[in-house]
């Protein structure tokens, strides 16, 4: 398994939870942005195959760009899930439509869940917020 964590400090955490945890020979932490950093990287450690699973829980901004570099890097096969939080709050702009409209490329349901914390120190924060998760099959190019 691998993960990427922009922040050092926070690959840094990453690493010593997957230590404490025993799995350091399963998983492997990666720190940088994804597509501008670590995404090269990220395909030669998988020996240059594509992944069975994508999970993208990182800026928001970056989901739709990503996505598309790892299907032009050859990371994704036919089959490939791809799960993305915070879809819908605080949302990733141009990410859902893209799975939903690129020419059949991707099947694509969203799961209603919960946002997962309070933002009580924002002046405008009114209570918790509906979310979802979207949950995307790769079906190959057009």
């Amino acid at each position: 398994m691998l993960t990427v964590e922009a922040k050092p400090e926070n690959a840094a955490v990453a690493k010593a939870v997957v230590e404490y945890a025993g799995v350091q020979d399963r998983v492997e932490v990666f720190g940088g942005r994804l597509a501008e950093d670590t995404l090269a990287d990220l395909y030669a450690a998988l020996g240059q195959r594509p992944a069975d699973l994508i999970f993208m829980d990182h800026f928001k901004d970056c989901y739709k760009p990503d996505l598309q570099a790892m299907e032009e890097l050859g990371l994704l096969r036919k089959g490939t899930v791809v799960v993305a939080d915070n879809v819908v709050y605080p949302g990733a702009p141009g990410y859902l439509e893209y799975v939903d409209t690129a020419n059949g490329r991707y099947t694509t349901e969203l799961l209603p869940a919960a946002f997962e914390y309070e933002q009580k120190w924002k002046s405008d924060w009114d209570g918790p917020k509906a979310d979802a998760l979207s949950v995307s099959i790769y079906n190959g190019r057009d």
